[in-house]
């Protein structure tokens, strides 16, 4: 069997709440419990083979996880921001090889309670007791193929070879719970700040297989100030943890030619921003939510899941509920051309939504316009893209509308016809 994996700290006490809900919930099941034992693995590592995960599922925009009524009883939950920072970085150090590798597409959530400003009174105030815990419950998972270390057969040696992602696509970890808490003292550059430092206890599920692990971190729970309501809308917090990890602890081991260019111990430094506002909202005040839920889940699949051809199924069968709405074929069209970190990019798929909603709105809308010759461009239109942009910047002067997005339709412009010489 793996041994567990502790990092850094010993444990200490345990939440009472969050210890009696743990209590009476199923544990990780292993494969020898089920029955299913894989075969042609160790038996030491069969033994805590992952027969169901226990992270629970994510939600249907694909942003976040769901969360257990029982959880959300227990205090204000707080979201994972994807996509907004490199939430993970990881260094690899082997004889005659350097790797580093980053992602920033893990989901998921923390529970804090309510009065999370009352616990341990005055900061610095030392260790506080099991019923001061400032997180209650949480869970977070981690797409394998986001992982991206800039060289394109190193990340394909990582998918394919040392993370398994077609049997494993994501990393998991589930939140048991906390002990050694300490309120910190307050940050003089962020005095409305309120910091804490734990060890967080769980269950990582790592290449199908199932080990507690312990992390130290720091939690830090940010005031309204006008640097965090310029950040992103809600209540914010974040989570930073560097620590050490094993691949053999979860019976990885690391032969041949191409595993043995990646360290059995890497250096791992993880940061999560999170906020108070569930990504299954729409920010966007006149977008409906059902087509937020439906357009996020497409970019999810898309861009974070890499699973392009059910995306675009998707995204095929909501074009049909959408043939009438111009706004949202434009942002169908312009995430398949635009949204950063996709690499399935089907410029036809967005040519089409493109047309559409430039034909709903009779070519009266330079943003339209814009998208449509963009998607013409991209499927080799390039005679057909240098008039439509024209038409857009046309629009544009004729409305007198910001300068800086007139200077980026011409600019637009003047590389679709750099095409032509």
């Amino acid at each position: 069997m793996p041994r567990p994996l502790t990092v850094r700290r010993p444990a200490g006490r345990t939440h009472w709440l969050l210890a009696a809900l743990l209590a009476v919930a199923p544990p990780v099941l292993s494969a020898q419990e089920a029955g299913t034992a894989p075969s042609g693995e160790p038996a030491d590592v069969a033994a805590d083979m992952v027969a169901t995960s226990q992270v629970p599922q994510r939600s249907p925009s694909g942003q976040t996880l769901e969360i257990a009524e029982a959880e959300l009883d227990l205090g204000m939950p707080y979201y994972v921001l994807s996509g907004e920072d490199t939430q993970l970085v990881v260094r690899s150090e082997a004889p005659l090889q350097s790797l580093t590798a980053i992602a920033s597409r893990a989901v998921g959530y923390f529970v804090a309670p309510f009065d999370v400003e009352e616990l341990g009174g005055a900061s610095g105030s030392g260790e506080l007791g099991a019923e001061t815990a400032p997180l209650l419950a949480g869970a977070l998972r981690l797409p394998v193929a986001s992982l991206t270390t800039g060289a394109p057969a190193a990340d394909r040696m990582i998918e394919t070879q040392l993370l398994r992602a077609a049997e494993y696509p994501e990393i998991g970890f589930l939140l048991r719970s906390v002990s050694e808490v300490r309120r910190l003292e307050d940050d003089p550059e962020e005095p409305s700040a309120v910091r804490f430092a734990l060890t967080a206890h769980g269950q990582l599920e790592f290449v199908g297989t199932s080990a507690p692990f312990a992390v130290p971190v720091e939690l830090t729970f940010h005031g309204a100030t006008n640097q965090t309501m310029s950040r992103y809308v809600g209540q914010l917090a974040s989570i930073e943890a560097s620590f050490d990890f094993s691949f053999d602890a979860f019976g990885i081991q690391l032969a041949g030619p191409m595993l043995s260019r990646v360290s059995n111990q890497v250096e791992v430094d993880l940061y999560l921003m999170l906020t108070n506002v569930s990504p299954d909202r729409p920010l966007v005040p006149l977008t409906p939510e059902d087509q937020h839920v439906t357009e996020a889940l497409f970019v999810t699949k898309l861009r974070d899941l890499d699973e392009g051809s059910v995306a675009y199924r998707l995204g095929a069968e909501y074009l049909e509920t959408i043939w009438d709405d111009a706004e949202a074929l434009n942002r169908m069209a312009f995430y398949v051309l635009a949204e950063p970190g996709i690499e399935d990019r089907r410029p036809a798929f967005a040519l089409r939504a493109a047309r559409r909603a430039v034909e709903l709105t009779e070519r009266r809308d330079g943003l339209k316009l814009n998208t449509l010759a963009r998607a013409q461009f991209e499927v080799g239109e390039v005679e057909g893209a240098i008039a439509t942009q024209k038409a857009a910047i046309a629009l544009a002067e004729e409305s007198g509308g910001n300068p800086q997005a007139l200077a980026q339709l011409q600019a637009n412009l003047a590389r679709y016809e750099s095409a032509t010489e």
